[in-house]
Order: structure tokens, then sequence, then C-alpha cells
């Protein structure tokens, strides 16, 4: 089981994607809410799994918990936004 903490800053509240790829399973967390959970077993890939979450202006967290099986594990995070965002890892 592996964390992974990203800090993402936005310039005004907004709609925004998160487009999550996890080996295996997966939870994500938007500002302390858990707003996905995924049990899959699978590899890796770009986009497995496609979340809309709303954001606030200004510092946002998002916590991802990846629940792997056997072998390697990992996480891919890309966020579809319509406004610039400002992205940090803890």
């Amino acid at each position: 089981m592996c964390y992974y903490l990203v800090v993402a800053d936005s310039p005004a509240e907004q709609k925004v994607q998160l487009l999550i790829g996890s080996d295996d399973g997966v939870k994500a967390w938007v500002n302390g809410k858990q707003v996905h959970r995924n049990q899959a077993h699978r590899a890796i890939a770009f986009g497995q799994d496609k979340v809309t979450v709303d954001l606030k202006s200004g510092r946002n967290t998002i916590l991802l918990k990846v629940e792997n099986g056997d072998g390697p594990g990992g996480v891919a995070l890309s966020i579809g936004s319509s406004l610039p965002l400002t992205l940090a890892t803890q």
C-alpha cells in the first residue's frame, strides 16, 4: 500500500477531471473527501478512471492510495482543467 499527495493551487473555484491510472486498486480524496474508489486488479495505464471533482480557489489536496496486489505498483495522475493549475508533490 502506497500513498501519494499532490497539492493543486487553483486561481478560482472550478470543476476538473482527474484521470487516474493505477496498479492495482486505488482510492482518491480531494480536500479530505473521498471522491473515488476502484478495487481493480490491473496493470497501470493512463486515464483508466475518470472522476469529475470540484476544486476550491487556492490550495487543494489530492491524496491517492494504491493497494497493490502482486508485483510492482504505481499510479499516474493527470488533471483536466479549464483554468491553469500549479501542482506540487509533498
